[in-house]
């Protein structure tokens, strides 16, 4: 990722990367970004051909090419990912982010919820295990630097020690005065414009997809003198992008507060659709700063470190499995959970039927 960066720094915000037969032009500045893939996005809509898109059977939509059947599969997904749809899943989040012990478990299991219609309160069932391992596959096989023809893909610590101390601080001490003692809500995000804006530096600073999803140009297109031959691999180099000086001061720094500074500035370096149903996850994360201390873990009394450039590589990037320490913040917190999650009604039918997903019970 920051080879990429240096690149762009060096050749400018266009530049070529071949790998074996396979070219991709990666873009490397908010303007050029917007110039090609949404003034001229009708010429961009199509995706390469992918490994991945064969292991689907062609059903996988982030790989399907600008026909009907991604048109088909479009209207779907923007349908499902609307504000106001998502507005109305937000009970199933909340059942899920009461059960409050495994981030991957609330998130695997409000996905079957809203697909499927079954729940997975542990986590480890059978269908979660094999989705994983597909998921597992296909990143694998869009992997930098894996040759397979045709395919080709793509600070934890926020300063100083003292620093993300008095952040946290500052962020618990937002929650306690707006939530005080019960469980966050949605209706409560308004009101801590901190917590929003470390959501949005999150995607900024860590983007779960920093090299970017692939579109394929339909024809050949000219642009600033560039030949760009029609099929060839396209894609917003979202690391460059997150990490452009202009835009961002210190971009590798996690500093939530810029979005609170300068927030018209940065929210205009934001592309395309925000999945708001994506967003809303990440927000119910706020319910373990409300519920634990969280910290570094120890092991013999040595401090176990964490290297904010651990990486997987991929399409999907995130950090390598690591070691914290989450401490629930007194017994009546713990209680309030207990309770919470005893009163949550966790008949997925119920959930679908108030949702609007499914008939009420009885009705053919």
């Amino acid at each position: 990722m920051v080879l990429t960066v240096k690149w762009h720094g060096q050749y400018g915000p266009i530049i070529c990367i071949r790998f074996g037969s396979l070219k991709i032009i990666a873009l490397g500045s908010h303007k050029v970004t917007h110039e090609l893939l949404e003034k001229r996005g009708s010429n961009y809509s199509s995706r390469p051909k992918f490994l991945a898109d064969r292991v689907s059977n062609g059903l996988l939509p982030t790989f399907l090419p600008f026909r009907e059947k991604w048109k088909s599969h479009h209207r779907l997904h923007t349908s499902l990912l609307t504000l106001q749809a998502s507005q109305k899943y937000q009970v199933v989040q909340d059942v899920e982010s009461k059960q409050i012990d495994l981030r991957a478990r609330y998130a695997s299991s409000q996905i079957f919820s809203l697909a499927y219609g079954k729940r997975m309160p542990h986590g480890d069932e059978p269908e979660v295990r094999e989705l994983e391992e597909v998921m597992r596959r296909i990143l694998e096989s869009i992997s930098l630097g894996e040759e397979v023809f045709p395919n080709v893909g793509a600070l934890y610590e926020a300063g100083t020690d003292s620093t993300a101390i008095v952040l946290d601080v500052f962020v618990m001490a937002c929650l306690d005065a707006v939530v005080g003692m019960r469980m966050p809500t949605f209706t409560d995000l308004p009101m801590l414009p901190y917590v929003r804006a470390i959501v949005s530096e999150v995607f900024r600073w860590r983007h779960p997809s920093p090299g970017g999803l692939h579109h394929a140009a339909d024809e050949d297109d000219i642009y600033q003198g560039f030949l760009i031959p029609k099929g060839t691999a396209v894609v917003a180099n979202h690391f460059s992008l997150d990490t452009d000086e202009s835009i961002f001061d210190h971009p590798f720094d996690f500093e939530p507060d810029r979005w609170i500074r300068n927030p018209a500035r940065c929210r205009s370096a934001l592309l395309g659709l925000v999945v708001v149903l994506a967003r809303d996850c990440i927000w119910v994360g706020t319910l373990f700063l409300w519920a634990y201390d969280i910290g570094y873990a120890y092991e013999k009394g040595r401090r176990l470190e964490v290297d904010p450039w651990d990486l997987t590589q991929g399409i999907g990037v995130r950090p390598t499995p690591f070691r914290a320490s989450f401490c629930v913040r007194g017994e009546k917190r713990h209680q309030i959970i207990s309770q919470a999650w005893k009163e949550a009604e966790k008949d997925v039918d119920v959930l679908l039927e108030q949702v609007g997903c499914r008939a009420p019970m009885g009705e053919a």
